[in-house]
């Protein structure tokens, strides 16, 4: 069911996880640091640039993830929109999408037992100050895996949405309006996915100990 991988090997395929895994952490705090919208958009560029590359199958998965992940954080940068300048909305909204972007190509290229392993290595250190590392490896590793079941849950969210608003015609207007779609499925989807996220790891980590 998490498994999304690319069928057709390609060039991000040989990469070692290790290098990807640190090249997103140096890109994620490099992120931070954008404070110009042109940099947000070599940004953008730059991760739908690596999609391209990997031919027809990763065409497909960019398409899904647009249309999905790319309303929803669309939604969310005009939510912000309320609050702060436009143009900072702008910058935030996009490059969050270039981060999910970049999370799932190591998710499509990447195998699982892979990516624990290494985030295992990389929080080791933690280890010494009792921090249950396997416990938080594994949910990190997860959070990269399930972007494609997040998108399904978001769906899923959408659609009872609106078969609970279908009776009534001035509800029915306002769930087509962005705002609208914020309150009311935002935060059940942050809580749901982070059960499912939560959830899995138990199980998986269960499994592991047969």
């Amino acid at each position: 069911m998490i498994s999304s991988h690319l069928t057709k090997k390609t060039w991000l395929h040989r990469t070692p996880a290790s290098i990807k895994l640190s090249l997103l952490s140096l890109v994620t705090v490099s992120a931070t640091l954008i404070k110009e919208l042109i940099f947000a958009l070599i940004l953008l560029l730059g991760c739908s640039l690596v999609f391209l590359s990997l031919g027809r199958q990763a065409h497909i998965k960019l398409k899904s993830l647009v249309k999905n992940f790319g309303v929803l954080v669309f939604l969310i940068g005009i939510f912000q929109a309320l609050f702060i300048p436009i143009n900072l909305a702008i910058l935030m909204s996009i490059k969050m999408f270039s981060l999910i972007m970049l999370a799932d190509l190591i998710s499509i290229t990447t195998p699982l037992s892979e990516l624990k392993r290494i985030i295992l290595k990389f929080l080791t250190p933690f280890s010494f100050i009792g921090v249950n590392i396997n416990k938080i490896s594994l949910t990190m590793t997860l959070s990269l895996r399930l972007i494609h079941i997040y998108i399904a849950l978001w769906k899923k969210l959408d659609v009872s949405l609106k078969s609970r608003t279908m009776h009534n015609r001035k509800i029915i207007k306002k769930s087509y309006s962005n705002n609208f779609k914020i309150k009311r499925l935002v935060t059940p989807f942050l809580f749901n996915a982070h059960e499912l996220t939560i959830n899995m790891a138990k199980a998986l980590q269960a499994r592991s100990k047969k």
